[in-house]
């Protein structure tokens, strides 16, 4: 650079005054576009003689993971909820019930007798028709504290085929008694007979008490249960169930050989309260098979799976006559076979049958709602 007064060289670059004249030099305008670096701070030349490594540059990998939404199962585990705790204390009271004296019956005068019978030596088949109920019912409360639809029908109709099956237990106890004494008033002789219900018949009621609570603690929770998709198979089920049910419940009141109308419903032929009671034990098949049949929910099929279970077990033990004294359902028809008088109807047994059909073919419909569809 060379000074602007006497044009004399600057001897430095960064030289800021002329050593001739003293006057001030100017300083290189830096290039426009580029911010004023200081001197101190701008970048050294390299050295030729030595060599500088560029530095390795660290290359990092984000591995992104897809989220794969994931099915939620709603079952969960066992859980004591109020319906298991009911069903599981009227199981208990049904064991107890089933193993005390049911109804007793003394006689004294011309002839001395002393006739205590329970539950098993009345029939033999409605004793496991007891307990098989009972059962139901506490296998379906724990299905159903799982979350599982399924159970909680199963819990529902069992409990109600016990309370029917209870009530018709009760009813069949005054109808011994009342038999006991009709027979002993028609033997020669004078007689006192003395009747007594046993602390298994009252133990029994307890049971009865139980299993209506537990059909009451069963019904909320199918409210909230939504409806299944109605299918051409799952329709036609329902209808061969509905059916069913009304010829299982009918077939009963019908005449047996030798035997009338009149003879299933006469309040002369039988004590009122078993009267009652074994049209109650009707009513309730008849109502939960309906109701199985024609709701047309998972839930539902769970009802009529206990309804057939338990109606299955009597027409079949009655029709083959095995165990001691089998009775039909509903106590069968009345007949004037004093050898057979309580046989299963046929229209009870194809009523059964119906039923049974039923329920596979809504099982097999509630299956392929359930499959998935590929495509």
């Amino acid at each position: 650079m060379r000074c602007p007064a006497c044009g004399v060289a600057a001897a430095a670059a960064d030289q800021t005054f002329c050593a001739d004249c003293g006057t001030a030099l100017p300083r290189d305008a830096t290039p426009p576009g580029l911010p004023l670096l200081d001197p101190m701070l701008a970048p050294r030349p390299a050295d030729p003689g030595v060599t500088v490594e560029p530095e390795p540059v660290t290359r990092t990998r984000v591995l992104e993971q897809v989220a794969v939404p994931m099915r939620v199962d709603p079952r969960g585990p066992v859980r004591w909820t109020p319906a298991v705790v009911a069903a599981s204390a009227t199981t208990l009271v049904v064991v107890l019930g089933v193993v005390l004296p049911f109804v007793r019956v003394e006689v004294s005068g011309s002839a001395f007798d002393d006739l205590q019978l329970g539950v098993n030596d009345i029939s033999s088949n409605l004793l496991v028709t007891l307990l098989l109920a009972s059962v139901l019912a506490v296998t379906g409360a724990l299905v159903a504290s799982t979350s599982r639809v399924w159970g909680r029908g199963l819990c529902l109709g069992a409990a109600g085929m016990l309370t029917g099956q209870l009530a018709l237990v009760a009813g069949g106890g005054a109808l011994i008694l009342d038999e006991q004494v009709v027979l002993w008033r028609t033997t020669p002789g004078t007689y006192q007979v003395v009747t007594t219900y046993g602390a298994g018949y009252v133990v029994l009621l307890v049971a009865l008490a139980g299993a209506i609570v537990t059909t009451a603690l069963t019904i909320p929770g199918l409210r909230a249960e939504p409806t299944e998709g109605h299918t051409t198979l799952a329709a036609v089920a329902g209808v061969i169930g509905g059916v069913g049910a009304v010829a299982a419940a009918v077939g009963p009141l019908l005449p047996g050989p030798g035997g009338s109308l009149i003879d299933n419903v006469a309040a002369d032929d039988w004590p009122p309260f078993a009267l009652w009671m074994r049209l109650l034990s009707l009513l309730v098949v008849l109502g939960l098979g309906l109701l199985g049949s024609l709701v047309g929910r998972r839930w539902s099929w769970g009802v009529l799976t206990a309804v057939v279970a338990i109606t299955v077990w009597l027409d079949a033990t009655a029709l083959g006559k095995i165990g001691d004294q089998p009775f039909g359902l509903g106590l069968g028809q009345v007949t004037t076979d004093p050898s057979n008088p309580f046989t299963p109807h046929a229209l009870t047994s194809a009523g059964v049958g119906a039923m049974v059909i039923a329920v596979a073919l809504g099982s097999l419909a509630a299956v392929n709602h359930d499959r998935p569809t590929h495509g």
